[in-house]
Formats: C-alpha cells, structure tokens, sequence
C-alpha cells in the first residue's frame, strides 16, 4: 500500500498585524475582556513581553508582586475594574469600525492637527449657532472672531448704508466707557452659561421662550430691549409683527402691525394668523415669526378675564411673544371682574417663560453707591412722593451713560426651574446694530468684594466643609416661627423680659416648694 499522505495544514491568514487592524479580525467579535483574562494569556509570553505590558500599565494597583520577578496582573480586580471592562469594549467597537487601520488612522491624525490649527473652527461656530444660538465673543477662537466681524461687517454695510451716508461723523461708543470700569472677566462656566441663556433668548432661537414678559417704567422704558429683539430678529430673518395698542407710527424693522385698539379679540387672532409664515407639517419650518405686544396693560384691563385665552391661541411652535407691561400704570378692572380671580399681572407672570425686569445703569449705580455707605437709596419719580414729579431727574455725576440698561432676566426652565441672573445692556450704535451684553456683577461698582483678610471671611472657621448657608437655607431660617416669639411684644416698658414656659404632664411639681 502506498503511504497516506498527510494533509497539509492550512495557513491562517492572520498574522499579529493584520489581526489586530483589520475590520473584519476575529477580535472584532470576540469577548476580548475574557480573552485577556485568561492566565493562558499571560503564562505564553516571555520574560521580556511581560515586562512591556507591565510597564504600560498605569499604576501597579493591579499587579501582584510588582517588586519581584514574577510580578503579574491581577486577574481578579482587573475583571472588575470599569476602565478595563469599558477600553476593552471600546477597543472592539473601535476594531470593527476600521478605526484601526493605517489609513484610517494616518487621516484621523492628520484631521486632529488641523482641528488643533483651528481649520474647523468656522464651520463648528456656523453650526453651533444653526442648532442653538449666537456663540459669545469670548468663547470664540482668535481665527473664528476676525472671520465673524468679516461677515457681520458686509451684512451690516448692506442693510445700513442709507444711515451710514446720513451721518458720516465718527461716532463714540458707550460702551468704551464701561470698558474702562469693568471687573476682570471671571471665565467660570456659570458666567458663560447665563451669558448663553440670554444670548439664546435675544436672538430667538429654537423657541427659548415662548412668552417673555418685558417690566419697564417711566425711568427705564422697553425701548433699547425691544429694538435690540427687533434687530436680531432682522439679522436671523425672523418676521417681526407689532400688535399694537399704543403705538400710532410704524416703527422701523417692523414687518407688519396689527391695531388692536378698541377691536374684537376674535377678529385680532384671525388678523395675527393671517400674517403667520405659512408652514408644511411635514418639512420643518423655514421661517420663524415674533409677535410684540407694545402695551399688554390695555389688554388686561379691557379683557382680564380673557386674558390667558387671548395669549394660548396666537402662540404657536414657529410663533413667540414678547409683551410690554408698565409697572407703573394701573390696570382699571372692569366691575363684572371676579374679585376672587387673580389679578392680570399675576396670570401674566405665571404664564410667562421669561421675564426682564429693567432699570436705568446709572440709577443703579447711585442705589448701589447709597447702599456702600449704607444710607437710604434714593427714589425717582413716581417713588419720590413730592407733588408733580413724574419722571426722575437723570445723574449727570454717572459714567455708564443713560443709554445703558441693567434687565434682570428670570427664565423658567421646561422642568420648573428658574434662572436669574442680572446683566447690563449697551445698545449698539455702530455698523452691526446688535447691542454687547455683559454681567451685572463684571461693573466695578457691582463686583463682589474681594476677601482681604477682614469681615465676614475672617468670622468663619477653617474647616474642609462648607459652613455657609445658600440663599434658599437663609430664606427659610427666616421663615422659621419659632415658639413664643411675640409672647412678650404686651411687655410694657421698664419691666425686662420674661421666661414663659408651659408645664408638662411629665413635670413633677410640688406646691410646698414655693413655701419653702
């Protein structure tokens, strides 16, 4: 018989190379966490093998006998160790998406420095501010702002052409001014993100707030607030409409104004609706639309009591409101109105998503300097109390400019959570037309003191917790009613104070004691 020839052994195609770069590796679905943990796994490899992996590792928290020769892994802890279980994971997901392979990686190396140069930096910005809202200055990269300015200057130059020809004098900025007394800048995340918020709701964006109600008075009028709303909502191509109830002229930017004066709500929705940007439902609108209420208080004193109908029927997903209402002019009640109704401005507080409450900068800056002397703060106007003082006399002493406006903004979070924070708003005057934002407390004036070893700082013990109360704990410590509290407001005068106690079951009390 002729010998049986002995089949050959096929060669495997993978080597230690392409087995642990190719997508299509056995390791890409292999449970490699189990794989590596095998004491099979370790006792195949030399002296010198075991020595590199041991040195990579990052700390020896998982090696046993670490200062012998037979150190080793331990397989016990690493098993269960969540980065060794999650890089393992990541390591096969990474394998079977082919992110392991030359190219691949030479590409990615190669997009990361340009990503570190700042090549991508325009494109994220563009697409940032598309999802959510206009990027701060301060956030930006040095590349991204020149290339901004660039872009907002030849938008401005071509919207604003026939003003720059009208007056061709050079201008000075306010804000110059404010420069000069600001804080340093505080780059905490807190400070950025309350920039970002009201950023998101000036510019309108993915319906920030779906009703904003704007409290302004004789000293502080609405005026700069809405003309910078007005202004980014040209630059965003935002439809601007303008119910009116006061308003005579039409103002400048506005798209379209609706008189509601003296007209039935009914006919005022459908006129609203006719001027809404026309939407498909099944594509996702294009266009947005800002309905600005220039007096809400005639509204609430002509229809109190339809007052949250009014408002839920004109707002819609592509649809937001921004309604004026004078804190200082009083609602006339009609006598049908429920006495046990809520008041309008109640309502309208509840209803609203966002409220800005404004006030003058350099009255402000006056109560902020009475306040450091601790002396009473000075009152204008109305809260004068003297005999035909309507409107307040400006400060001439004041360097923030009567233009400027400080808004407290309150906005009210989807979950119920409010956020409030205080700002000062320079209207802008030159070519870009949008007005700069900074915090209340980057004013130097309104900057918190800094601890110099003296004050509250040096009352408090150092200790590793925090001993301090938030301002939520202080609101209810005083809250608290403690008992017996106003006992002793009868006490006439001269007769000291008293001990007022109240005997239990449990007290043992014997008359004879007295006696004795």
């Amino acid at each position: 018989m002729p010998p049986r020839k002995t089949p050959q052994k096929r060669k495997s195609k993978w080597d230690s190379e392409n087995i642990l770069t190719d997508p299509k590796s056995p390791l890409a679905t292999a449970d490699l966490r189990t794989v590596l943990s095998n004491p099979l796994a370790w006792t195949t490899l030399n002296i010198e093998e075991r020595r590199e992996i041991l040195s990579l590792f990052p700390d020896m928290a998982h090696t046993l006998d670490a200062d012998r020769d037979n150190a080793r892994p331990n397989f016990e802890s690493l098993l269960n160790d969540d980065g060794f279980r999650a890089d393992c994971a990541a390591y096969v997901e990474n394998l079977a998406r082919g992110k392991h392979d030359s190219e691949w990686l030479r590409d990615a190396w190669q997009a990361h420095r340009r990503r570190k140069a700042g090549d991508f930096d325009e494109f994220l910005v563009e697409k940032f501010e598309t999802d959510w809202m206009e990027l701060p200055d301060e956030m930006r990269s040095k590349k991204t702002q020149k290339a901004g300015e660039e872009s907002y200057t030849a938008q401005a130059e071509s919207q604003e052409d026939e003003e720059a020809k009208r007056d061709a004098t050079p201008r000075t900025e306010p804000w110059t001014d404010l420069v000069g007394e600001m804080a340093p800048e505080n780059p905490t995340h807190t400070r950025s993100h309350s920039l970002l918020l009201l950023q998101k709701l000036l510019n309108l964006r993915d319906a920030a707030s779906p009703l904003t109600l704007v409290l302004d008075n004789l000293e502080q009028p609405a005026r700069p607030v809405i003309a910078e709303f007005i202004g980014r909502a040209k630059i965003s191509k935002v439809k601007v409409i303008l119910l009116s109830f006061a308003t005579v002229k039409k103002p400048k930017d506005v798209d379209v104004v609706v008189t509601a004066a003296g007209k039935d709500l009914r006919i005022v929705v459908k006129e609203l609706v006719g001027h809404y940007p026309a939407t498909d439902a099944a594509q996702k609108p294009s266009q947005r639309a800002v309905i600005i209420i220039d007096s809400i208080n005639n509204l609430a004193s002509s229809a109190a009591s339809t007052l949250s109908g009014f408002l839920s029927s004109i707002i819609t997903p592509t649809v937001s409101i921004i309604s004026i209402y004078h804190t200082d002019v009083p609602i006339i009640l009609p006598k049908s109105f429920n006495e046990y109704e809520p008041h309008p401005f109640i309502i309208l507080s509840h209803l609203a998503t966002a409220i800005l409450r404004l006030s003058s900068l350099s009255q402000e800056i006056d109560r902020q300097k009475a306040r450091n002397r601790a002396v009473q703060e000075p009152e204008w106007g109305l809260k004068e109390g003297r005999e035909g003082v309507i409107v307040g006399l400006k400060s001439k002493s004041s360097s923030g400019g009567d233009s400027n406006v400080v808004i407290e903004m309150e906005l009210r979070r989807k979950s119920g959570r409010s956020v409030t924070e205080n700002f000062i708003l320079a209207p802008g005057q030159g070519k870009l037309g949008t007005g700069k934002l900074m915090l209340l407390t980057d004013y130097s004036i309104f900057a918190a003191p800094e601890g110099n070893g003296t004050g509250e700082e040096e009352e408090e013990p150092q200790s590793t917790f925090n001993l301090g109360l938030t301002d939520k704990q202080k609101k209810d410590r005083e809250g608290i009613v403690l008992p017996y509290f106003d006992a002793q407001t009868d006490i006439g005068a001269g007769e000291g104070g008293r001990i007022l106690y109240e005997m239990g079951r449990e007290d043992d009390f014997d008359d004879e004691e007295d006696e004795i």
